[in-house]
């Protein structure tokens, strides 16, 4: 994010207060941060299929 803090940073953070917490990152840029930082991507644009398999994806992680 623009002047602010990136996408690895606040996966860090949120995963630090609820590491339960689910992360799907939605950009039209490629990840700054490892696909283990994410349960899911989602490239920019997409399809509500594609929001549905990422979802998907995101909430299966979760039994990992």
């Amino acid at each position: 994010m623009v002047g602010g803090l990136g996408a690895a940073e606040i996966a860090l953070d949120l995963r630090r207060i609820t590491p339960a917490t689910r992360l799907v990152l939605s950009s039209g840029f490629a990840p700054d941060a490892s696909p283990s930082d994410w349960d899911a991507f989602l490239q920019k644009p997409y399809t509500v299929s594609e929001l549905s398999a990422a979802l998907q994806q995101a909430f299966d992680s979760s039994s990992s």
